[in-house]
């Protein structure tokens, strides 16, 4: 797989959902017109930032498009609240209403803000398919720089399944060694070495043994190189 594989891949939901807003607007009904360009154009504007904040990261996977709407949404029930309020007639529910959503906003753009940030500093593997190509495996590094110890997570999910699931989550090494190591055995064996951290905090590795019919095989890279 080549590094733009992954971006060009999931450029066409963005797309698709520009080709949605447009075409809505050809719908008569008041309602679903406003309804299908809103639900179009918030997944339009998500996806497209997922995709410019993911550029730097090295990969892509429709997997986390999910998580990041839900992301997404978080600062937008303030404004929609604000929205809602205006259209109430009196005074004594519409003003609390849109103190409460004015407030709420103040603290979850920020929050929203940050975990772009966090999101755009992160480093991602490009998938690698199963020998069999059902299966794909994606390694995601999140780095705390001065904060405290890095992290990985390693999920997997069929070729044609947008959702992932977890095998592998804890410490990992993204600069001078990058760890977890994960790759394929055979078409329905993974195998995955880790490290623990070297002082007892962070919280210990999790690695699943099965999952998705898979069998993962998990390794301590210490006790494997003291062999």
């Amino acid at each position: 797989m080549t590094p733009y594989e992954p971006f060009l891949k999931f450029a066409i939901i963005p797309l698709v959902a520009w080709v949605v807003f447009a075409i809505a607007q050809r719908i008569e009904h008041n309602w679903w017109r406003s309804t299908a360009r809103q639900g179009a154009g918030f997944v339009w504007v998500s996806s497209t930032v997922l995709l410019i904040l993911s550029l730097p990261t090295g990969s892509i996977d429709i997997s986390y498009l999910g998580p990041f709407l839900i992301l997404c949404l978080v600062p937008m029930i303030p404004i929609f609240g604000f929205r809602v309020a205006s259209k109430i007639r009196s005074a004594w529910i519409k003003i609390p209403v849109r103190i409460v959503s004015s407030l709420l906003d103040v603290l979850t753009v920020p929050i929203f803000s940050m975990v772009c940030l966090v999101e755009a500093l992160s480093k991602r593997n490009l998938p690698i398919y199963s020998p069999d190509g059902k299966y794909l495996l994606l390694v995601h590094f999140v780095g705390q720089g001065a904060l405290g110890d890095d992290y990985a997570d390693v999920s997997v999910r069929r070729a044609w399944m947008p959702i992932a699931t977890t095998v592998h989550s804890g410490i990992g090494g993204i600069y001078k060694i990058q760890y977890p190591e994960a790759r394929w055995l055979e078409s329905s064996d993974l195998l995955i070495r880790y490290r623990e951290p070297q002082e007892k905090k962070g919280g210990r590795q999790v690695c699943k043994n099965n999952i998705r019919g898979l069998k993962v095989v998990c390794e301590n890279l210490a006790v494997v190189e003291n062999k």
